[in-house]
């Protein structure tokens, strides 16, 4: 068997960008149909208001996510505390609740007599006026709260392995805490957090079902409504054709600033990260953060669900067909999860390390899928099926496609953000002692992305 050689690598990255790309020619090829008198209505009708919505809510997004997960990244790494296994572990979580499903909740808190509102007036009193959840800020909080762990998880793993000596030698030449920092932690960890960031955004300009259920006009909302209310994929597409133009907005810039962010930790005088240890009134203060955090993104959604859930088999709701839905779910999340994390390392690979004149856009082209709402990507993925993969109509593999499509952008960013800590030199090394592209992958690579792959 023929070895994988250096020089195949952007024939892989290529394959992968051709399959990603699948949707956006398909929003292309409808969006060209699009009459230019259509345009000009679309135009001067409710579009600069899509616009200023979506954009905002996005920017609004990531400067929470960012602040609330860059900072219990940086709790859970650098200090020493009890229960800081099971606290980095539930931080993690809001991972695995849908947007929707958490905006639902959130309906549920803060209308009538829900939990929330009973808090509010407790603390406020009970004429006080409770925040209403169906705004631009109770949209903000709950995407904020299903994407922080996304900031979070990128930010952990460089925070986790940074040179000690880094920090030490910045003391010792009379940097304050605050400039130790900003001049010799941030550039370190600045990659992972432009990664997280961009994962934010690109959720909060991709989400349909939070937006939908909290009655917040953006771009997907508009979007799916004109595929579904008025039957105008035509207009969808077009719709659709702009979100793209929003997120290529985000990746220039996203790409622009990681371009001045390539920093390599040295191994020569590297000395492991030792977590601090707090006094116990910052311990407590601690725990009071870290706690409420995780407790309202994803303990008291969750306990919520689970009273919910209990209710619903008393009241016979649930029955056996649920356990297929289940296996259903975990075999489908588990092909596309692993299909994903391959698909995405040549073209991370060619993103950081460079290759043909094509390179720079490899990325932004593979991630693309993310921002589409799902009914366009399922479109697209159902008519090429149709037209190109008949075998592949109505079974699991199309379904699967789907979802890398979707959340390839996902693998990408995280295997970048890993790549962006280490150092060439590696592989350079490996390279020079005959070792292919496979091998390097193997034994080098694959052990320090390891963080970045789960």
């Amino acid at each position: 068997m023929r070895r994988l050689s250096f020089r195949s690598l952007p024939l892989l990255a290529g394959g992968v960008v051709l399959l990603a790309s699948a949707p956006v020619l398909y929003v292309l090829y409808h969006a060209l149909t699009v009459s230019s008198e259509t345009w000009v209505v679309m135009w001067g009708g409710r579009i600069p208001e899509l616009l200023y919505n979506t954009i905002t809510l996005a920017v609004a997004v990531a400067l929470c996510a960012g602040t609330l997960g860059l900072s219990c990244a940086w709790i859970v790494a650098r200090y020493e505390f009890p229960g800081k296994g099971a606290l980095s572990v539930l931080l993690a979580l809001p991972l695995s609740l849908p947007g929707y499903v958490l905006a639902y909740i959130s309906t549920v808190a803060w209308t009538g007599e829900g939990a929330m509102v009973l808090l509010w007036r407790g603390i406020f009193g009970a004429g006080a006026s409770v925040p209403d959840i169906y705004s631009f800020w109770g949209v903000t909080l709950v995407l904020t709260l299903v994407t922080y762990p996304y900031v979070y998880l990128l930010a952990l793993t460089p925070l986790s392995r940074l040179n000690e000596a880094y920090e030490e030698a910045a003391r010792s030449l009379g940097a304050s805490p605050r400039e130790v920092f900003l001049r010799a932690l941030f550039p370190m960890i600045r990659p992972a957090l432009a990664a997280g960031l961009f994962l934010a955004v690109i959720y909060v300009l991709s989400d349909f079902g939070t937006v939908a259920i909290l009655r917040y006009d953006t771009f997907t909302r508009a979007i799916y409504l004109q595929m579904t209310g008025r039957f105008d994929h035509a207009g969808a597409a077009a719709l659709s054709l702009i979100l793209v133009g929003i997120c290529a907005l985000f990746v220039v810039l996203e790409r622009r600033q990681r371009r001045r962010s390539r920093f390599y930790q040295t191994q020569a005088r590297y000395r492991a990260l030792t977590p601090k240890r707090f006094s116990p009134r910052a311990l407590g203060a601690a725990y009071c953060y870290l706690g409420a955090v995780a407790t309202v993104a994803f303990l008291a959604p969750v306990a919520l669900l689970a009273t919910w859930s209990v209710e619903a088999v008393q009241q016979g709701a649930v029955d056996a067909r649920f356990l297929g839905f289940i296996q259903n779910s975990l075999v489908a999340g588990t092909l596309a999860a692993t299909a994903a994390v391959a698909l995405a390392v040549p073209v991370a690979m060619l993103a950081v390390r460079g290759g043909p004149r094509w390179a720079p856009v490899a990325a932004p082209l593979a991630s693309i899928g993310i921002v589409l709402p799902g009914p366009v990507v399922a479109l697209a993925m159902i008519l090429l099926a149709v037209h190109l993969l008949q075998p592949l109509y109505g079974g699991i593999a199309i379904l699967v496609l789907a979802y890398v499509v979707r959340f390839l952008a996902l693998g990408i960013q995280t295997e970048e953000a890993g790549l962006h800590q280490i150092s060439p030199g590696l592989e350079q090394a490996a390279r020079s002692l005959g070792a292919g592209a496979g091998a390097v992958l193997v034994r080098i690579l694959a052990p320090l992305l390891k963080g970045s792959f789960a």
